[in-house]
C-alpha cells in the first residue's frame, strides 16, 4: 500500500500531474464527442442534399451510384 501511495504522490508532484491527466482525458473525450456530433450532422446534411436532386444517369443510361462511379 505504501508503494501505491508513493506512486500517487509522484515525488510530491502528484498534485500537479493527476489534475493534468484528468483535464487531458476530459478534453480528449470532448473532442471525440464533438467530432462525432459534427460528422452525424454533416452526413444528415449530405443525405438531405442528395435527396433534393433526382438520380443522375450516366452515358449508358444506368443510374450512377457511388459503387458504379468508383468502378468506372
Amino acid at each position: 500500500m505504501d508503494a501505491f501511495r508513493t506512486f500517487i504522490d509522484m515525488g510530491s508532484y502528484g498534485d500537479y500531474v493527476w489534475p493534468s491527466y484528468g483535464l487531458t482525458v476530459v478534453i480528449m473525450a470532448w473532442l471525440v464527442m464533438s467530432t462525432l456530433r459534427r460528422l452525424r450532422a454533416r452526413e444528415q446534411e449530405l443525405a438531405r442534399r442528395q435527396g433534393e436532386f433526382p438520380a443522375r444517369r450516366n452515358r449508358g443510361g444506368a443510374i450512377d451510384t457511388p459503387k458504379d462511379a468508383a468502378s468506372s
